[in-house]
């Protein structure tokens, strides 16, 4: 990092009445220096280098800024360079900054809308349910729930919803998109995995969980769950729909499994089937049938594939796939042969979406497919967990002895 001095000749600056938002080429603009009354830019291919081996020796510490974050810092350090010269000391200051943020763990508490519990609080490893005026008796806040008690409309604390607790998070409090990042990435994950278990479009359509850049709400607390920070946004809104009630202990009794990968990646067979649920809880909540069917047969791929490098799915690698699946979860010889079968000219419909964009496909067939592969994901686990399978290799070795028994 020490090679890459800032030069003067690295910035480009031009008067404050000519605009900011004068882009010159070859360079980015990084704002207005009041100290020199200048708009300022630094040569883009510069910022990139700069950039770059800032994140190497970040990287290395593994702490995962936003890119959001690293941006906005580098760009106060530009605007110092260019209204106070580079220096050594300087960079060292900065990137001793950087580095000084700490990464805590944390509890989030988000909420999820038109979903409902039959009990005030569920426990599992990775998370727990509430039902919100349970969680409000028991971590009473007076920024939390301020509406929930209003019977004149409905608002965003007294429509239908359960509360999660997110837990032991691994977050940059000062970085707020990198908090947003690691909330989107895991509750996206629990709703993928609950999508999976409900199994049904129409029940997961009525689910709303308000993430997104303009509309957030999280409460950050801490092992003993006192509130430590919070983002609201007082622009949301949520219709009631038909709510989805989980008959809780009953629910994740027999859905135990699946919802192990919420906090359980231990090994590459695990990987392999957390990839393949996402990508099949994310077929269900798609709008479009066929571009649902088509993740469904990635979810199929990503399960059942030996090759982690790539493939281009060719007749024998289908066969295998449908023979694999249907092995599993078949427990007949002739269930076995007929949900075979029936795969096969599923995935025919697979090709037909690639190359042409169209197909025949209808809702039976996607939940058709769905649902052998979601069996499919449900007996690997348990047999994972009988046998202590660690590869997609056990599985092979395991449906092989089927053929011969």
């Amino acid at each position: 990092m020490a090679n890459i001095q800032l030069k003067p000749e690295n910035f480009l600056d031009w008067d404050i009445k000519e605009g900011i938002l004068n882009q010159r080429d070859g360079y980015l603009n990084i704002g207005t220096s009041f100290v020199k009354m200048k708009v300022v830019a630094i040569k883009i291919e510069v910022a990139t280098e700069f950039k770059e081996s800032l994140l190497k020796i970040l990287n290395s510490t593994n702490k995962k800024f936003s890119d959001h974050f690293i941006i906005q810092k580098m760009t106060e350090f530009f605007m110092n360079v260019y209204e106070e010269g580079y220096s050594e000391t300087k960079y060292n200051l900065f990137l001793k900054k950087l580095q000084s943020f700490k990464t805590k763990q944390v509890n989030v508490y988000l909420k999820i809308y038109n979903l409902d519990l039959d009990v005030e609080k569920f426990d599992m490893p990775g998370f727990t349910l509430y039902n919100p005026v349970y969680f409000k008796q028991t971590y009473n806040s007076p920024f939390m729930y301020s509406s929930i008690n209003d019977t004149s409309s409905v608002n965003m604390d007294n429509s239908i919803h359960t509360g999660i607790i997110l837990k032991k998070l691994q977050i940059i409090q000062e970085d707020p998109k990198q908090i947003m990042q690691v909330i989107s990435e895991k509750i996206t994950s629990f709703l993928n995995l609950l999508y999976i278990c409900l199994g049904n479009k129409n029940a997961i359509q009525k689910l709303d969980f308000c993430f997104t850049h303009n509309n957030v709400e999280y409460h950050l607390f801490n092992d003993d769950m006192v509130e430590i920070g919070s983002s609201y946004s007082s622009d949301n809104s949520t219709f009631v729909k038909g709510s989805t009630q989980l008959k809780t202990n009953i629910f994740f009794e027999n859905n135990k499994h699946l919802f192990s990968l919420f906090n359980n990646i231990s090994n590459k067979l695990y990987e392999k089937i957390f990839r393949a649920a996402m990508w099949l809880g994310k077929s269900l909540k798609n709008e479009n049938l066929g571009d649902s069917f088509l993740q469904a047969a990635i979810a199929l791929e990503c399960l059942l594939t030996r090759n982690e490098k790539g493939y281009v799915i060719q007749p024998s690698i289908t066969y295998s796939l449908c023979e694999t699946l249907a092995l599993l979860v078949g427990d007949t010889k002739e269930k076995r042969i007929d949900l075979f079968k029936d795969l096969r000219k599923l995935y025919g419909y697979r090709s037909a979406i690639v190359h042409s964009g169209q197909t025949e496909v209808t809702f039976q067939d996607y939940y058709n497919l769905f649902d052998a592969i979601k069996q499919g994901i449900y007996v690997i686990l348990k047999l994972a967990e009988e046998q202590k399978w660690n590869n997609i290799e056990d599985i092979y070795t395991y449906v092989e002895s089927l053929k011969f028994s």
